[in-house]
């Protein structure tokens, strides 16, 4: 239980992230734009990612993203976080 509680202060109160994460791999191209990933795993509709980028509720390893057509053009690994429980973790490779 203090493991529990621990975690949700983390994550909610102090902005961090969760521990078990989705993590998607895609290629760097149209497949890495943030419509692609957000729309089936953490919104429902392109219209709700895009309200939710113009409040400034989406955000790339701690950056906000206001453009909901954002692509990821680096390879890496990203947190891509919408809202205040959607986590993602994206590995973008060539």
């Amino acid at each position: 239980a203090d493991h529990e509680t621990e975690q949700f202060e983390s994550v909610f109160a102090k902005g961090g992230v969760t521990e078990n994460i989705e993590t998607k791999k895609v290629s760097a191209g149209p497949a890495a734009s943030l419509s692609a990933l957000a729309v089936p795993l953490l919104v429902e509709s392109n219209s709700q990612l895009r309200r939710l980028c113009e409040q400034g509720a989406v955000s790339v390893n701690g950056e906000k993203i206001s453009d909901s057509k954002f692509i990821f053009t680096q390879t890496g690994e990203f947190i891509l976080k919408v809202g205040k429980r959607g986590f993602l973790k994206v590995v973008v490779t060539k």
